[in-house]
Order: C-alpha cells, then structure tokens, then sequence
C-alpha cells in the first residue's frame, strides 16, 4: 500500500479532525506526559495542526487550513525516505500539484530537519474538492512509502483500533467503553476520564479536552458546548453502531420512497425509543443534530435542487429549511448512504428534493412521552443550516 491506496480511504476533512482531537485526548489521558498524537488548536492564525511522532523516528502532520487540509508523514525505513541519497532528495513527484494556497506548508520551520522537509507521504485536499490527492508519484509493486501503518489509527477511527494501539504501545489495560465514548465525542466526565486512567487529574484532563471542542460537566458557558449539569444523557453517550441500528427502523431508501410508509416507521422508531432510558433518548437527539450538522456544508448546500428550475431557466437553489430538510433525508436512509454522501456531493443530488422532516422530532415525541414533559434541551450541535463554521467558511469569517 502506498499514498495511492490511501487517496479513497482518508475520511473527509471533518471526520478526519474529529478523529485527530479525539485521539488526541485519549493519548493525553493514557500518556500525559508524553503523548505520541497531539492536536494544537490555532497553530497559526485559524490553522489548526495535529501530529504524530512515536519517538523511533516515524511521524505524520495534519494541517487543517480553511484553504483545505494538507497531511504528511515520514517513515524513516521506507523506501521513500530522503535519507537513501546523500544528499536527501523527495522521492520524484512526492509534491507535483500541491495548490498554491497550501504550498508553504513543506517549509514550515515546525516540519524541518537540518533545514530540509523530511516526508515520504503526502497527501492534499483544497477546501470544496471531493477528493484527497497527491503528487505524481510511483511505485513497484512492492513499494512502500509508509502509508500502509502510519495512517492506520486515522482510517479505522474505531475504539477496537484505538484500544490495540494504545494496549500494544503502552503495554496497559485500556477501557473501551471510556475510548468509545471519546471517540464518539461524548462530554468528557470524571468516570471517563478515571475509567482511562487512575492516575489522571481531571481538571488537567478537562481544561485540556474544552481547548479540542469537548464539554465537560462544568462547561456550561463554553460556547457551543451543552449544559451538562442539567442534561439527562451528558453522561451516557450513544455510539454511532446503536444510533444507526435505531435509524434502519426507518427501512433505509424504502423508507423515504412514500410519505406514508415513513410516516409509520417514524411512529414505530418514536415508540421504541420512547421505551429508552431518558437519557438514551437525550443522546439519539444528540447524534441526529452531529449527523445533520457534518452535512451542513457549502459543497452540498449549494446545490440546486434537482429536476427544478427558475422561470427563468436558471437552477433552483436550496433554502435553508430545504437544505435541512434534504439532510434528514440522508440521515434517514441510512449508514451505508449517509457515509458515502459525506465524502460525495454528487451524492447527494438526489435529495435535494426530498424531505424527511419528521425525523427532526422523534426523540422530542419519545422523550415527552417517556418523561411527560416537552423537550426543552440543546444539543451540542446546531443543526440548522449554515450553522457549521467549518463547513461554510465564507460565511463566517
């Protein structure tokens, strides 16, 4: 496996930094003092930087620029490596076609040696590109560059990835229920935290995990985050695995072919989870308003709805509340499609002019009808349109 390989298995450049802060808390957690994977929010102006080095001589970088995402790594013992010349030279075409607006990421002093940018890997992705790419370079067919380990944490993303790394690396016992719950960017609590490590002080931990974007119990005031102290489900997270389990009651794309049908299996997923404990209940509408708000993006809220035009011929553009209304319908057809839309804004084309609204108000409907009273709680996540400042850029600056 070279960069080649790994151009279609990198996930897209939101999960991808949601997977490199969360791996990077669980490392500050099991190894505090020296942690292998770090995440530096606001490394330059409105650049974050996350980076990997396992102190034999390996390492990766992921630099996350609103101009797009530029990743690097260095496997000393590949092929690939500049050290197999004398005078050190990048294996040919390792940087053909880097952009112009992450061009001067190769001489940042941070990724230097002796005055030279030591990399075997590189890998690129311009902000509002549909996919990852990299210079022209090539290899036989047992060439390695690196890009068959250094990456692999980053392209599973599950706890059983993370729990092997760390118990291998660190050679002690690792909760998985505690990684999951990281992972799948849970608030981090004291349980947490003391489930990762008996050793860790929490206030360290937390102060640490709020500057990455997590809440904690007593985050109330950061802004974004949820307040806990009164939120039923702030310490029980849902995995992803359970929530699209509960969304296939929905009957993926049947589900959304006729009103009707997804009328009733909307009734049946309210009733079932109305059957949840309360705070399950709190988490399913925690992970509805993260699926829909890493959907909310300029690349798929620009698209015109499809099969309709303007009187004057021209595109009919989303609203806002369509565009909505569009990412429930993605959500609700399921895992499958939803991940493969997330990396594809040509996927999503098609529901443009669709609508599943009714999804929206599922887990309120259950939680009134488990508790007996109205929903009256915010998510982590907005889920509004042009509510995700990553994904709409222009808007926000």
């Amino acid at each position: 496996m070279t960069v080649r390989d790994l151009l279609p298995l990198l996930p897209d450049p939101a999960e991808l930094r949601l997977r490199c802060r969360a791996i990077a808390l669980l490392d500050a957690v099991l190894d505090g003092g020296s942690p292998s994977h770090t995440y530096l929010p606001g490394w330059r102006d409105g650049v974050d930087l996350a980076c990997m080095d396992n102190g034999s001589g390996d390492l990766y970088a992921v630099v996350f620029d609103p101009a797009g995402v530029f990743l690097y790594g260095f496997d000393h013992e590949s092929e690939a490596t500049p050290w197999r010349e004398d005078d050190r030279a990048h294996w040919p075409g390792l940087l053909d076609g880097l952009p112009d607006p992450l061009s001067a990421y190769p001489a940042a002093p941070e990724f230097l040696l002796d005055g030279f940018f030591d990399a075997t890997v590189c890998v690129w992705r311009e902000h509002g590109d549909a996919e990852w790419r990299c210079g022209s370079v090539e290899f036989d067919a047992d060439g390695t560059d690196g890009a068959d380990w250094l990456f692999e944490l980053l392209l599973d993303g599950s706890p059983d990835a993370y729990v092997s790394y760390a118990e291998d690396y660190l050679e002690i016992p690792v909760d998985r229920a505690a990684v999951a719950a990281v992972l799948a960017g849970a608030p981090l609590t004291r349980g947490t935290v003391a489930a990762l490590s008996a050793s860790a002080d929490y206030e360290t931990v937390a102060t640490r995990a709020r500057e990455l974007g997590y809440s904690t119990p007593d985050s109330a005031d950061t802004p974004g985050s949820v307040d806990n102290a009164d939120t039923p489900g702030a310490d029980v997270p849902m995995s992803w695995e359970r929530f699209w389990q509960l969304i296939e009651v929905l009957g993926g794309e049947a589900g959304i072919a006729t009103c009707a049908v997804f009328e009733d299996a909307c009734e049946r997923l309210t009733e079932l989870l109305s059957d949840e404990p309360t705070e399950q209940i709190v988490a399913f509408g925690e992970r509805l308003a993260e699926a829909l708000y890493r959907l909310d993006r300029a690349e798929f809220g620009t698209l015109p709805v499809l099969g309709t035009e303007l009187a004057d011929g021209s595109p009919f553009p989303q609203s806002d509340d369509g565009f909505l209304y569009s990412r429930t319908a993605v959500v609700a057809a399921g895992r499958a499609t939803y991940e493969s839309v997330l990396g594809r804004p040509d996927r999503f084309v098609p529901f443009t002019d669709m609508s599943c609204q009714q999804l929206l108000y599922i887990h309120e409907e259950a939680y009134e009808a488990a508790t007996g009273e109205e929903w009256d709680l915010l998510t982590r996540y907005d889920y509004e349109s042009c509510s995700n400042e990553e994904g709409w850029p222009d808007l926000h600056r």
